[in-house]
């Protein structure tokens, strides 16, 4: 299953920094994550490369999710849960973890 997007229409969606734009779009995340993360395709943003995402917001309906951060070197979004320990610390979301009901507000950035 692939990662689903969909613009935030409410959101003004042009925010210019020279060639730099930004977009504000819900990601909901797969059923099987895959380790190193997911990858974005800037054409969903109508980009031709991120320089980067940020989480803005998640859907309020969950009471758990992963927390998300994008990868500058390898151009994906990574999903990181608790360890387990105490003080809990995050680890990479294990493989196949399944993400399906998790939807991520992100702020892209790119040309």
């Amino acid at each position: 299953m692939a990662l689903s997007y969909t613009t935030v229409v409410h959101q003004p969606q042009t925010l210019a920094m020279g060639a730099v734009r930004t977009k504000i779009v819900d990601v909901t995340l797969d059923n099987s994550y895959t380790t190193g993360g997911y990858t974005l395709d800037p054409h969903q943003f109508d980009m031709a490369q991120i320089y980067g995402a940020v989480a803005v917001g998640f859907d309020s309906a969950q009471t758990t999710a992963p927390f998300v951060a994008f990868n500058n070197s390898t151009g994906k979004l990574q999903a990181f849960v608790s360890n387990g320990a105490s003080p809990a610390l995050l680890n990479e979301a294990p493989a196949t973890t399944d993400l399906h009901t998790v939807t991520v507000r992100l702020l892209v950035i790119g040309v």
